[in-house]
């Protein structure tokens, strides 16, 4: 039997439940004692658990409650690590962006580690209704994977294949990803050098 999906679960609800004790009270989901009732809903947004496909493949989408003008601006917001806790997506959710929040399942770091969960995020934002734009976002260490995301996605496996290459990828890993509208990097790590 594999234990990783249970062990993961274990792990984001802790993580949900250590995010969910530093919001202010209007932005706590609905509790009974101290089990989570539900979907995390405020009075500017409201998240909810998403599949993407796959057994492996899953995020956290927020979404305005009031769609304005920049709700056909959607963002994938990739991170290396477990981050369902993670500041941006709520604060541009309030804002009126929709933030799908996903996160590689990777035992070790490597350079193609959130490719297939970012590509998946982005198609499975570009498929909500009234999205004409979706960008690929993250912050420190998830600024070297978004940036080498969006340069494969857009230039394919050539990108990361070739001589001068230290880490070269494999076709298969690095074709046919989902192409994003644009990229956000908040305090972007220098890249394999701090891995």
């Amino acid at each position: 039997m594999n234990t990783k999906p249970g062990i993961l679960a274990v792990l984001i609800l802790s993580v949900c439940a250590i995010a969910q004790s530093q919001e202010t009270p209007a932005e706590r989901p609905t509790t009974a004692g101290n089990a989570v009732m539900g979907p995390i809903k405020t009075d500017r947004y409201h998240a909810n658990f998403v599949q993407l496909g796959a057994s492996n493949m899953d995020g956290v989408l927020y979404e305005p409650d009031k769609p304005g003008p920049n709700s056909h601006i959607a963002l994938v917001y990739t991170f290396p690590r477990a981050t369902f806790g993670a500041m941006p997506p709520r604060e541009l959710a309030s804002r009126g962006y929709r933030v799908l929040l996903v996160t590689p399942y990777a035992e070790g770091e490597s350079p193609m580690d959130g490719l297939a969960e970012t590509s998946r995020g982005v198609t499975y934002m570009r498929s909500l209704p009234g999205v004409k734009r979706v960008v690929v976002m993250s912050h420190s260490g998830g600024g070297r994977m978004m940036a080498f995301y969006a340069t494969v996605a857009l230039n394919g496996p050539a990108a990361c294949q070739g001589p001068e290459i230290l880490y070269p990828c494999k076709t298969e890993e690095a074709s046919g990803l989902a192409k994003p509208d644009g990229v956000v990097l908040l305090d972007p790590a220098w890249g394999a050098l701090n891995t």
